[in-house]
């Protein structure tokens, strides 16, 4: 698992400003966040591969403008690159904290912008606005991010279907979707099986874009609110036979084509995904051994011993 991403926007005109931005850095490196110190870009395809890629994976956004073209007697312009990240920033959401030069004058996105930023002289000023102002505030393990778990001890044993006319008893897997960020909702989540592979005759079986349904709700789009987790149908087995079953979206067709097939005896590899509105999207893949009955089935990330 990662820690918390800190994107840091800042000039690089000079060794000088070089040299903060790497102190910033270093700053957050050693309180265990990841850190981006911006590199420049020159076109538009550099833009939309660094820049933007780079602020849409962080959870945090530092900007330091340093001072430019002088307007009048006191006033400077600040850093076109560092305007710019900061409206990508505010776009997106970020929590921030900016900083900008004595002299530096806040116009365009800076006069409306929900970051205030603190003026500074040097790196000394930064570090303590710093330590004062994001000090047990920011959480290097708050991460926009999904993180998919699977618990053996989360099993649903002997549940019966009541929606079939003998009521069997069945079996169902779950996996834990976890929403890792302590303060962002994760909206809109939808889950699948991506891939799946039978390893006894090395066949990558064709399977649909077809959405599982999450545990206990009988839907397949959920919300995961901040720091709480979802429990998503893997794949269930009823007691009397002798296949797995996948809790899926139905249809209004018998066409198997449409729906994911149910598994007989053997050994497989499956990979499911998790989607949202908001949320980067999230993959792992899992090992399955099937020997036909419920009590024989082993269920594990894959290469876990």
């Amino acid at each position: 698992m990662r820690n918390a991403r800190v994107f840091i926007s800042c000039g690089q005109r000079n060794e000088r400003e070089k040299n903060i931005g790497f102190a910033v850095e270093d700053y957050f490196d050693k309180k265990g966040f990841k850190t981006y110190f911006a590199e420049r870009v020159h076109s538009p395809d550099a833009l939309t591969e660094n820049i933007f890629k780079f602020l849409r994976q962080s959870e945090y956004f530092v900007f330091i403008d340093f001072k430019r073209e002088k307007i009048n007697e006191t006033d400077f312009r600040g850093s076109l690159f560092v305007n710019q990240e900061i409206g990508i920033a505010t776009f997106l959401g970020l929590e921030g904290i900016g900083f900008h030069e004595d002299g530096t004058k806040r116009e365009g996105i800076l006069d409306y912008h929900m970051y205030k930023p603190f003026p500074f002289t040097d790196i000394n000023d930064i570090i303590k606005v710093l330590d004062k102002e994001i000090n047990n505030q920011w959480d290097v393990n708050s991460v926009k991010e999904l993180e998919m778990i699977y618990r053996p001890e989360g099993i649903t044993k002997t549940a019966k279907l009541s929606n079939l006319m003998d009521q069997p008893f069945s079996d169902w897997y779950h996996l834990e979707i976890k929403n890792r960020d302590k303060k962002r909702h994760a909206f809109s989540c939808t889950g699948y099986v991506t891939k799946l592979i039978d390893l006894n005759n090395n066949v990558n079986i064709r399977i649909p874009t077809n959405e599982l349904i999450w545990a206990g709700i009988g839907d397949i789009n959920v919300n995961i609110i901040a720091n709480t987790t979802r429990d998503l149908d893997a794949f269930f087995i009823i007691h009397n036979e002798s296949q797995i079953r996948f809790n899926q979206r139905p249809f209004l067709t018998t066409n198997p084509k449409y729906s994911i097939p149910n598994l007989q005896r053997g050994k497989y590899l499956l990979e499911y995904t998790i989607i949202s509105s908001n949320f980067e999207k999230v993959s792992k893949t899992f090992f399955l051994q099937f020997s036909g009955s419920v009590k024989d089935i082993i269920f594990k990330e894959e290469n876990q011993t």
